[in-house]
């Protein structure tokens, strides 16, 4: 783990989502809907994480536009393009331990915040049904409500002067090596969840380090 603030107090842990609180599952996901192969080719190789989920994370498409745009595409798969784009609960789940991480962290009197790149549609439908843990939260920067996406520097200033942190006393934890760099450049401490036991393993044990006192580890 590559930090410049050893030594100063953590009073806030900031979690990313997909890969750290939770698992995406688009194979399973399309199995479960019935989709042809056709359609499970186009999300894979020209939707998911593409330009324009890229897009749609940004706040620069909307839902609907997306998927009239994909249906023009391949009139051929539109049916399933709109049954897939229906629901999209299932596209994710929690992680068994989620719940748990999240509430240990929080008795141990640590402010908490979520920093997701995530589709504005999509996360109003996940925070609504699947995602109980965001009741533990302090605040949240979702990046198409804000137009602003990770790994801009933007995205994590705009969260440090919405709640008023400081960037050396936080430490955010994302699966993807860029987002963790980019917030470590402004100060963050930075935890890669790639692998995620991995990862938590690091957060723990700096949170431990810190309430035994021992600022070497910090």
């Amino acid at each position: 783990m590559e930090n410049a603030n050893c030594g100063q107090k953590i009073t806030t842990v900031c979690f990313d989502l997909g890969g750290v609180l939770l698992r995406l599952r688009p194979a399973e996901y399309m199995e479960e809907l019935g989709l042809s192969a056709a359609a499970r080719r186009f999300f894979d190789e020209e939707i998911l994480l593409r330009e324009d989920w890229s897009r749609l994370d940004a706040g620069e498409l909307t839902q609907a536009e997306a998927i009239e745009k994909w249906c023009k595409k391949r009139p051929d798969l539109a049916a399933e393009i709109r049954l897939y784009m229906k629901d999209l609960t299932g596209l994710i789940e929690m992680y068994p331990d989620s719940e748990r991480i999240v509430d240990d962290i929080k008795k141990r009197g640590y402010e908490l915040y979520v920093l997701s790149n995530y589709p504005e549609e999509m996360f109003a439908l996940h925070e609504k049904n699947s995602l109980p843990f965001l009741r533990q939260m302090d605040g949240l920067i979702i990046s198409a409500r804000e137009k602003k996406t990770k790994p801009n520097a933007d995205f994590y200033e705009l969260f440090l002067t919405r709640y008023g942190k400081k960037a050396s006393e936080c430490v955010f934890i994302d699966d993807r090596q860029d987002n963790v760099q980019a917030a470590r450049a402004l100060g963050f401490r930075g935890i890669c969840a790639t692998p995620r036991e991995k990862g938590f393993a690091e957060l723990f044990a700096l949170l431990d380090a810190q309430e035994a006192g021992d600022t070497s580890r910090l």
